[in-house]
């Protein structure tokens, strides 16, 4: 499980860095430039805190913890075989009996008749070399018997030393096992514990950043960028005058009439009369 977190951390991580690395057309002065830089700078935070986070989990945790299951696996292995070796041994040890116990059986019963017509013999008329072929058959059984008896019971013995090896040996497998899993607990409980101090260190760090970028949000300051943006694109330039009314009359002593051959009174009394127009329309003229 923390396997599998750990590789989306990294490719969360991944993807931080790519949305930080983006080209933005960002507002690059005043506090909301500021504030923009900070947003930005967000993306950034994450993907550090998930690359680092999952490189310290990699590091402090993962590594540690495939190394032990690695170890253990391999000492599981030998437990196991050792528990396969015993009950092997015992199977085989009661396999030997069972044969054992069977042959002794078969010959003390064969011993039991050979016995039996031994002694009916010995009551009976027939002749003395029967008798002593009866006793002889019976004797021989009797001996067979007996050494079936001494195997029976040496397996026996055999086989109850193998039980108590097995026994033995179980109880150290059961006990070699139950080490493996406490040590497998305890490792898992301080990794779980390592795991959220990590978590917590790194998530404090993230939100220490994101509270830094908080504030920088709200120190944006509307009247301040707007002066702070005059200020930078102030051209110096005097806005334009009051347009004045421009009298004909100017135009009309400018004009060179004397370089017509008109007459003095008829330029006079043009002149006149159209000064005396326009300088009443001049009046109406809104300022």
């Amino acid at each position: 499980m923390l396997s599998e977190k750990n590789k989306y951390d990294s490719e969360y991580s991944k993807g931080m860095k790519k949305i930080y690395d983006l080209n933005y057309s960002l507002i690059s002065e005043g506090s909301l430039g500021d504030g923009m830089k900070a947003y930005r700078s967000y993306f950034y935070n994450l993907y550090q805190y998930y690359h680092e986070h999952s490189i310290a989990i990699r590091k402090e945790i993962l590594d540690p913890a495939k190394k032990l299951l690695e170890d253990q696996n391999s000492i599981g292995k030998k437990i196991y075989n050792d528990v396969k070796r015993y009950e092997k041994d015992y199977k085989d040890a009661i396999s030997n009996l069972e044969k054992s116990k069977s042959k002794f059986l078969t010959y003390a019963r064969t011993a039991e008749l050979k016995k039996l017509d031994s002694e009916l013999a010995k009551l009976s008329s027939i002749p003395l070399s029967d008798k002593e072929s009866f006793h002889t058959k019976s004797t021989a059984a009797l001996k067979e018997a007996k050494e079936s008896e001494r195997q029976y019971i040496s397996a026996l013995n055999y086989a109850n030393l193998v039980r108590s090896a097995y026994i033995d040996g179980s109880k150290s497998v059961l006990y070699n096992f139950q080490l493996l899993e406490e040590e497998l607990i305890d490792f898992s409980k301080n990794i779980l514990r390592k795991f959220f101090i990590l978590s917590n260190k790194k998530y404090k760090e993230c939100l220490y950043e994101t509270e830094q970028n908080y504030e920088q949000i709200e120190k944006i300051n509307m009247h301040n960028d707007i002066n702070t943006f005059i200020e930078m694109n102030q051209t110096f330039s005097v806005p334009p005058g009051q347009i004045e009314y421009v009298p004909y009359s100017i135009y009309l002593q400018s004009k060179p009439y004397e370089d017509f051959n008109y007459p003095a009174e008829v330029i006079y009394n043009v002149i006149v009369t159209l000064q005396s127009l326009f300088e009443k329309t001049s009046e109406y003229v809104i300022i």
